[in-house]
This record gives structure tokens, sequence and C-alpha cells, in this order.
């Protein structure tokens, strides 16, 4: 499991609502880590799509690409920061 969402994990309530563990659930670390690891690509996805804010022609132009580059160093950053390898 990817180190960064076992540390997360370990931060969470291993408890439902009526002090029942997980398992009553029938949740398992695979499907949570799946779940997060779903959550992260999604939230890199939001992170590489961001348009640029910059409504202004000229400045777009010139500052447009390196606004879009940081919108996927972004995306690859926070991939990254969980250990979610493509």
């Amino acid at each position: 499991m990817k180190e960064k969402i076992k540390e997360l994990l370990a931060k969470t309530q291993a408890f439902g609502p009526g002090g029942e563990t997980m398992d009553r659930y029938n949740c398992s670390l695979y499907d949570l880590e799946k779940f997060a690891t779903l959550i992260i690509q999604d939230c890199a996805k939001v992170a590489v799509a961001t348009p640029c804010s910059i409504t202004d022609e000229v400045s777009k132009q010139t500052q447009g690409h390196t606004w879009d580059m940081a919108c996927v160093e972004s995306g690859r950053a926070i991939k990254g920061h969980f250990g979610i390898v493509e």
C-alpha cells in the first residue's frame, strides 16, 4: 500500500457510527486504498484541467503556457505525494 495512504488511514477512525468495526461494513483495507487512489487521481485531473484565469489576451499569450505547465506539474505533484504512479 502507498505509504502516504497508509499514514492517512492510520489517522482515520476504523469504526462505524455505532462503534462497530469496519468489518461490519464489509470494508477491507484494499477497498479503502482503492477509494483513496481514485480520489487522488480525480484531484490530480482537476488540477491539470484547471483553465487559465488570465483574461487579458496579451498576458494569456505570454503566460498561458506557464499556467498550463504549472497545472500539469501540480497534478503530477499530487499523485507523487501519495505514491500514485501511472
